[in-house]
């Protein structure tokens, strides 16, 4: 945990940010900012996902077509694999829990591994399914994303 004081704070600024910072995920995964006029707003790390950086298009779809797959038809805890000729990883996609929100809405918790030549890690994520097309989404990041309320406990 780290945390941060600003001396001298305008309105609308954070007088405190505190970023919980998690060595697995190589990330923070929450930072909580505190205004001087007592206002609290907390933001979590819903996911991590491979860069994608020079990928192929046709690879990102694959990939997420992967991912749509896995959380619709895997169980908790086991694996199903996707790769492509275009990337040099293979990714393995396993569903690690699931809950529902404040709203109804189905989500899962899921973390994509990469095996490479390299290093090999991990990237959790939680994604929710979209009430109308039955997508999985991930929350903030994905276009058209559901809303987090409810989905992560906030304090």
């Amino acid at each position: 945990m780290i945390t941060c004081e600003r001396s001298a704070v305008t309105d609308g600024e954070w007088r405190y940010r505190t970023w919980f910072y998690a060595p697995a995920a190589r990330h923070y995964v929450r930072r909580v900012d505190r205004f001087s006029d007592g206002t609290i707003i907390a933001v979590g790390l819903v996911a991590i996902r491979p860069g994608g950086k020079g990928w192929p298009d046709a690879a990102r779809a694959g990939l997420n077509w992967a991912i749509q797959d896995a959380l619709n038809e895997q169980p908790i805890g086991s694996g199903a694999g996707w790769s492509s000729t275009s990337v040099p990883a293979m990714f393995t996609i396993m569903p690690t829990g699931a809950r529902t929100t404040e709203d109804g809405q189905n989500c899962r918790t899921f973390v994509l591994i990469r095996s490479a030549e390299k290093e090999n890690r991990s990237y959790p994520a939680i994604a929710c399914q979209d009430l109308e097309t039955g997508a999985w989404r991930v929350p903030v990041l994905d276009q058209d994303a559901p809303p987090v309320r409810g989905l992560m406990p906030v304090g």
